[in-house]
């Protein structure tokens, strides 16, 4: 508590992103109404590289007093580096602060968890139910990565469904962002003799990559 009002610390990188910003301006509308007031530490970069830089943005988190802090907010999955949260959480429970994790699981936080998948099946299922293709190219995330193969599961069973077979060649993994998209898709053009019919992608900035890509190469993407 800081005179007189709770406060709450939000942990996110890159806030001025516009979707970071929304879920920061709605948060901050409704605690006011409570007498909470937010403190926000983020960085710049989503430290996805582990340069010098990235850990020089990490030393923000370092600052945080959890004298006066009386919760802690960690979107985790904006983290590429998920030692951070790892931290964060861990001095934050060492202080007897509760913690909140937004968008992924975290051992011993409160979890708030979105409901992607059914979301997700919509959009394969128009795809190949509507649009009658069966020759769809699929950019998973990560390996192993939680919401990658809950997306590629989802792929795989519309697939089933409507009596596609399944092809490991028809499955690439972009990690979720744009640089090792971008590697993959200049590797599939150079060994696709024809091209999907879509390509769906398991986050939009792998399918902006995958569209920018395309259209570097001539391709016109609807």
């Amino acid at each position: 508590m800081l005179n007189g009002y709770r406060i709450i610390a939000v942990c996110i990188p890159k806030a001025n992103d516009v979707s970071n910003y929304n879920y920061i301006a709605t948060l901050n509308r409704a605690l006011q109404k409570i007498s909470y007031r937010l403190f926000i530490y983020h960085t710049c970069a989503d430290l996805y590289n582990g340069s010098l830089n990235d850990d020089g943005e990490k030393s923000i988190f370092e600052l945080m007093d959890y004298n006066i802090l009386d919760a802690v907010i960690l979107f985790t999955e904006a983290f590429m580096e998920k030692s951070v949260v790892l931290q964060v959480a861990e001095q934050a429970r060492s202080h007897g602060k509760p913690v909140i994790s937004v968008d992924s699981f975290l051992e011993g936080c409160i979890n708030v968890r979105f409901d992607y998948k059914n979301c997700f099946e919509k959009i394969v299922r128009h795809i190949v139910e509507d649009h009658k293709l069966t020759r769809i190219h699929f950019m998973a995330g990560a390996k192993e990565n939680y919401f990658s193969e809950e997306r590629l599961q989802v792929y795989k069973r519309v697939l089933e469904d409507n009596n596609i077979p399944i092809e490991d060649h028809r499955i690439s993994y972009g990690d979720f962002w744009a640089n090792p998209t971008n590697q993959v898709m200049e590797k599939l053009l150079e060994e696709w003799e024809e091209l999907p019919q879509a390509i769906i992608c398991a986050n939009d900035a792998m399918a902006i990559t995958v569209n920018t890509c395309l259209q570097k190469y001539g391709y016109s993407v609807p």
